[in-house]
């Protein structure tokens, strides 16, 4: 956030014509107060921004009345005004997109081969050695499947209540797997070698992930895979998994928090016993 701030504050300064917005969760619950404290930030789009934005770029350039413009927060003059939250992305909206046009990005192969997905990063070591070290140092795309969660967990800022309240969005949503499969193809003809797998909304989106893996093998796509379980993985998603991903690099992460169950239950909306984790574990293995 700060960053962001501190860039906004730049560009007005340089060009102070400019028109600066700014979106996603931070932007979204907080738009009001950075709209007050901030005077160079002149809009936020609140919520699923992709109709909104550009309904904001016709308004702004055709000089018509931004009250039409839906789920944006906007200064007029010294009033701070709240258009309806009235748009949030259906998987329509999300199956007509792109999200891997990566002609529309400038030096598009140095980010390909430069971003290799770091799981964690250790204090006690450098920048350049925890890449060295803990990098998968392998290009990866962090793929987008959908948006939304059925869970609550107390340390996450999307979870259902959230993405509600924020965003409009009252259960989760995929992407179809012909689209996602599509983003999966361009990708490796780009040059990338592994995708990052993190949605996984409830034990029964293992479903659609069995029908993604079998389409991918259909195809003959040669890629790794890193998959983050919200869940415990069904016996045939990880069979599937590894079927569809025989590379050394491929993984599936599981994050029980936790060891003590009482605190798991009480932190997380995906709640396992250990028992069940073992049981899980020795399937994986």
């Amino acid at each position: 956030s700060y960053d962001s701030i501190e860039l906004s504050k730049k560009i007005k300064k340089a060009y102070p014509k400019t028109y600066i917005v700014l979106g996603g969760y931070t932007a979204s619950y907080f738009d009001e107060e950075i709209l007050k404290r901030f005077e160079f930030i002149d809009g936020i789009i609140r919520g699923d921004g992709e109709r909104p934005i550009v309904a904001l770029i016709k308004a702004a350039t055709k000089e018509k009345a931004l009250t039409k413009v839906p789920n944006l927060t906007w200064r007029e003059g010294n009033r701070i005004v709240r258009n309806r939250l009235s748009y949030v992305a259906t998987q329509k909206d999300l199956d007509r997109l792109s999200f891997t046009n990566f002609r529309l990005l400038k030096n598009c192969q140095t980010y390909i081969r430069y971003f290799g997905f770091l799981p964690f990063f250790a204090k006690s070591f450098s920048k350049e050695a925890n890449s060295l070290m803990f990098s998968y140092r392998s290009p990866t795309l962090p793929l987008f499947i959908g948006r939304g969660c059925l869970a609550n967990c107390t340390y996450c800022g999307g979870g259902k209540e959230a993405q509600e309240y924020i965003n409009g969005r009252k259960e989760p949503l995929f992407r179809s797997q012909e689209r996602v499969l599509e983003s999966i193809r361009e990708a490796r003809e780009y040059g990338y070698e592994t995708v990052l797998m993190d949605f996984h909304p409830s034990s029964q989106s293992d479903d659609y992930y069995i029908k993604l893996f079998q389409m991918i093998r259909e195809e003959r796509i040669d890629m790794e895979c890193l998959f983050g379980c919200f869940s415990l993985p069904s016996k045939e998603f990880a069979e599937e998994f590894r079927k569809t991903f025989p590379g050394r690099r491929s993984a599936i992460w599981l994050s029980p928090e936790s060891g003590v169950e009482m605190v798991r239950k009480k932190i997380g909306g995906f709640f396992y016993t250990n028992g069940q984790i073992i049981e899980v574990l020795g399937n994986l293995n």
